[in-house]
């Protein structure tokens, strides 16, 4: 009899959990089409767009690459990259419309993981998880992302943030406090991917340090250590990445330190005053454009680099020291200057401005804003 009771209790149990994932799942399968229909109508004007900019110099519009097999396409330093350049090829040739589509639909995918990666962070906050619709939906549909989502070389922004996202999701959502190897090989994996992709992603394991030591247990250094079978690979990886990346540099024409016309601490210097730019043009994105003619700072006094300097230092004197009263807003602020840090620091780029290279850190920027949107008090 007894043994009846208990298996009745454990239908009745496992039947009560469908009944609260079925609407759950509905709600998911709702929001999920609507946010794909949305983004679809936001960037619907530019999927028939032409190749811009800097596209014509992509593998699809090289009369040799046309022409020539895969490894061709992927023998560089962005395989991954060139490989879907490579898919699309093969599918629509030279008609861009494909080409936008699959910048659109990746959006859409790297928003879904956004709202889950904020969902988690919100939580282990003891904020509302709910913010973390407001958060997606930012990042989805915010103009700074523009650039990033129709200009068909942003793929590189998008398709790294893929990999990038998919490895820290991964991270977050680890079943045991201390990752084991198979996660760690997921991450692991997907760093790859993301390094593959675009160089600037070479900050994740700095991003997952951070996140250990904010929220694993709260900080203090126990997340850290305990995660050494994550750590001790990256650090190697990390290292046999750098030193592919400066040597690229070292030879390349567009950005690294043999760029002409600009040295390594101009291009610093300029950026203390890029930094707000970007912190406006999230805030205010007003008079956006493509190609921004922002004068160079040759010297920490020149055009007020001093003050965008003690600008930023402040800002992150302020993250460290409320980091326990405002946790998300100094985790976020953190975590959107490190991932910014690759390519507004010592690297020059031949462009000192770029919206596109707010895409991932804009992350960051999300959770300051859920931060003071969960201490509005309403009426």
């Amino acid at each position: 009899m007894r043994a009846k009771k208990r298996d009745s209790r454990k239908a009745a149990d496992a039947q009560a959990i469908r009944e609260k994932k079925r609407p759950e799942f509905g709600l998911y399968a709702i929001g999920l089409a609507a946010a794909l229909f949305v983004v679809i109508q936001a960037y619907g004007p530019a999927l028939h767009g032409p190749f811009l900019f800097d596209d014509p110099y992509l593998p699809m519009n090289s009369a040799a690459l046309r022409s020539a097999g895969l490894l061709s396409w992927i023998n560089g330093v962005r395989p991954l990259l060139m490989l879907s350049y490579w898919s699309n090829y093969q599918l629509a040739g030279s008609e861009t419309s494909q080409y936008h589509e699959w910048n659109v639909f990746l959006h859409f995918l790297n928003a879904t993981m956004v709202y889950f990666i904020l969902r988690k962070l919100l939580q282990l906050a003891e904020a509302p998880p709910m913010l973390a619709l407001f958060g997606a939906g930012l990042f989805l549909l915010h103009p700074l992302q523009t650039e990033a989502v129709a200009y068909i070389a942003g793929r590189s922004e998008i398709l790294s943030a893929f990999f990038f996202l998919a490895a820290f999701l991964l991270f977050l959502y680890r079943r045991t406090t201390a990752i084991s190897w198979p996660a760690a090989l997921g991450v692991l994996a997907l760093f790859g991917g993301a390094m593959t992709t675009k160089e600037n992603t070479v900050v994740l394991p700095g991003l997952l340090i951070l996140t250990d030591y904010f929220w694993n247990p709260g900080y203090r250094f126990e997340g850290i250590r305990g995660n050494w079978r994550l750590y001790i690979p990256m650090a190697l990886g990390g290292i046999v990445g750098a030193v592919g990346v400066f040597r690229i540099l070292g030879r390349a024409d567009s950005a690294g330190f043999q760029m002409k016309g600009i040295a390594w601490y101009e291009y610093l210097f300029t950026q203390f005053r890029v930094f707000f730019v970007y912190l406006r043009l999230f805030l205010f994105p007003v008079g956006q454009t493509i190609d921004y003619d922002f004068p160079l700072s040759r010297s920490l006094f020149d055009n007020g680099a001093i003050v965008g300097l003690a600008g930023i230092l402040a800002l992150l004197a302020a993250a460290v020291y409320f980091r326990r009263r405002f946790p998300l807003a100094s985790y976020g602020f953190l975590a959107f200057a490190m991932i910014l840090a690759p390519t507004s620091s010592v690297i020059p780029i031949r462009d000192p401005v770029a919206e596109h290279r707010v895409y991932l850190p804009m992350i960051g920027l999300l959770l300051v804003t859920l931060e003071f949107a969960r201490r509005l008090k309403m009426g």
